[in-house]
């Protein structure tokens, strides 16, 4: 093996040992160029949505993702973040069928007022709970059945809490048949409210009601 090839495989390794969520993230940007395609509109409604999911939520759980490999064997860190992923995305996926199964429209009008919900939602206590729930953790088993147990419980509960915190984003971009702006903005403001240690939840309410506003101003 040449000196280059060394360097290049040991900047590899030293990557994925620091950021073992990258293959997560990689699912994220995969599901966005997915998203871009022509025929993306045209699929089922839950395919649709855990596409979306993916795109919008993967980059959310960073954090947890990292922590799961940090207290896991080195040899089954991957698996312990697949056993994670597995928990969070049931949760994720429930969401989408009660949605789906509620037949909401997915219409300008209808955007409008989903818009309005998410802005009211970000001002209220349990959305404030449920934000801070999404950066607990709990005690993972080094290894067997009761570590997979415990990933997959570890995903579930912090997806529990996104879905808690984030329902409203969701939905209002699923009532505006997944537009890329709407999921473009409404990512930076989960961004912003999972990254920022003390995120201004009027301010964010404030942006999704001019959102509202404008979207209604365009309409009508």
């Amino acid at each position: 093996m040449s000196a280059a090839a060394f360097v290049h495989d040991n900047r590899v390794n030293q990557f994925t040992w620091q950021y073992p969520e990258w293959w997560a993230l990689a699912l994220s940007a995969a599901a966005w160029l997915s998203m871009l395609q022509r025929h993306a509109h045209h699929r089922a409604p839950m395919v649709q949505w855990m596409v979306m999911t993916a795109a919008m939520m993967f980059p959310m759980i960073t954090s947890p993702l990292r922590a799961t490999a940090e207290r896991s064997l080195w040899k089954r860190r991957h698996r312990a973040i697949l056993g994670f992923l597995i928990g969070y995305v049931v949760c994720w996926l429930i969401a989408g069928i009660v949605i789906v199964l509620m037949r909401v429209p997915s219409r300008a009008e209808v955007a409008i007022g989903a818009l309005v919900i998410a802005g009211a939602w970000q001002l209220t206590r349990t959305k404030r709970f449920a934000l801070s729930g999404c950066h607990f953790m709990i005690p993972l088993a080094p290894c067997g059945w009761r570590a997979d147990r415990d990933c997959v419980a570890y995903g579930w509960l912090v997806g529990t809490r996104c879905v808690v915190s984030c329902w409203a984003l969701m939905l209002a971009c699923f009532v505006t048949g997944h537009s890329l702006m709407a999921m473009a903005g409404l990512t930076a403001i989960c961004a912003i409210e999972r990254y920022t240690r003390r995120p201004n939840q009027l301010l964010l309410g404030g942006a999704l009601f001019a959102a509202a506003l404008v979207q209604a101003v365009v309409l009508f």
